[in-house]
């Protein structure tokens, strides 16, 4: 026996073929994965259309699978000790549109890998994700199921440390300089809450670029496939987005005026 909890965010419901992570089973020895081999087993979604590696247990949900959470279930065989045992994946899929990424909060989190960031906490308690979910939504006075952590990744070129992007439903969607602001404001909250530290909010990536006689900007990029974060018993596919500094002022690049900062900017 075992099971598995996964969220997958698919852009705009444009992701194609995507990868949920591996099936777990509470052991039959999770050591020796070359002796196992994995197959879908009964009575399966018949709109959720999903294949698994025979070989590695890696689960693939394929295009056209709905939204909302199905119930997957997977026979796994230890050919070494020739046992077998019965194992399930919970897949909750969620379109995020181009709207709530655009205006989606950024926080820099020390201390902790993606992977550490989503498991579930000793005695399979809440996750610091779902942590930091919980204290966003009681900042922000909506529900839990509003906000959505959709891309988790560890910082490149720096140990233990990931960027996250989130955003939360309101009507309409919040704004991100609303949902930076919270964060800013309850940092210290938040920081105890999870046992880690925020480095930077919003992510600011011009911190460490030299543009001389330039402005910088940080640009958003999103790209048009997603990002796995894997662990045993949690995984999440995320929205592959992240900023990149660019050494222009706002004004060169676009045709319109940034936004202008008025008393109900952050509201």
């Amino acid at each position: 026996p075992g099971s598995k909890r996964v969220r997958a965010y698919n852009y705009k419901g444009l992701y194609q073929d995507i990868p949920l992570g591996d099936v777990y089973c509470e052991d039959i020895d999770d050591w020796d994965k070359p002796d196992k081999t994995f197959e879908l087993f009964g009575d399966n979604p018949p709109t959720f259309r999903a294949s698994v590696d025979y070989d590695t247990g890696e689960v693939q949900m394929e295009l056209g699978s709905p939204q909302g959470v199905s119930k997957l279930t997977f026979l796994v065989k230890d050919t070494r000790r020739d046992v077998e045992a019965i194992c399930e994946m919970y897949v909750n899929v969620i379109y995020i549109t181009e709207d709530e990424v655009d205006n989606a909060g950024s926080v820099r989190f020390k201390g902790v890998t993606a992977e550490e960031f989503i498991s579930p906490g000793a005695d399979d308690s809440q996750s610091q994700a779902e942590t930091f979910v919980e204290q966003m939504s009681l900042q922000l006075g909506n529900q839990p199921s509003d906000i959505d952590v959709f891309s988790v990744r560890n910082t490149p070129g720096q140990e233990n440390t990931i960027d996250v992007m989130f955003s939360a439903h309101g009507s309409p969607t919040y704004r991100k300089e609303k949902l930076n602001g919270v964060l800013v404001q309850n940092k210290e909250q938040i920081e105890s809450a999870l046992g880690i530290s925020i480095d930077s909010v919003p992510i600011d990536e011009c911190r460490m670029k030299e543009c001389f006689d330039r402005g910088c900007y940080n640009e958003l990029v999103v790209t048009d496939a997603p990002t796995l974060v894997n662990s045993n018993k949690t995984s999440l596919v995320g929205v592959t987005s992240y900023f990149e500094p660019a050494c222009t002022c706002w004004d060169y690049e676009f045709s319109h005026e940034p936004p202008q900062c008025t008393l109900t900017t952050c509201l």
